[in-house]
């Protein structure tokens, strides 16, 4: 039989889904931003955002498995170290396309009325995710 122990861990973690869910379905779907701002950033970051959702209650599931008593139930290091990983990755992945979107699609597209040449775009995305990958070596 299942503990109360496991089974509260896991209506907690389905609590947790549901609502990142609601909170995905709200700011995606269901609100309308008429800021040039918030278009821009809501277009950018969706798919970060609809990835990190399952993802942060399986890492939050796996460390408190980690706390349970029962030593059948502990996963091995290394993939709590590898979704924790992941976790970092996917939200600096999203940290970084948000920054990018506020500045070249939004402060200087929209405030400043300067197009930006997509090159140079792509160019300071790709040192930014360089130095995002030399960090997490």
């Amino acid at each position: 039989m299942w503990s109360q122990e496991l089974l509260f861990l896991l209506l907690q973690t389905l609590g947790i889904f549901i609502g990142l869910s609601f909170f995905y379905w709200v700011v995606f779907k269901a609100i309308h931003w008429r800021s040039p701002l918030f278009q821009t950033l809501t277009a950018q970051i969706r798919l970060w955002c609809y990835l990190l959702i399952p993802l942060i209650p399986f890492a939050w599931v796996l460390t408190q498995l980690e706390l349970l008593p029962t030593r059948a139930l502990h996963p091995p290091p290394s993939i709590l170290r590898s979704v924790d990983s992941l976790l970092l990755l996917l939200g600096a992945i999203a940290l970084i396309e948000a920054t990018s979107a506020f500045v070249f699609d939004y402060l200087f597209a929209v405030r400043r009325n300067l197009t930006v040449p997509q090159i140079v775009q792509s160019l300071v995305r790709s040192i930014v995710y360089i130095l995002l990958f030399l960090f997490l070596l």
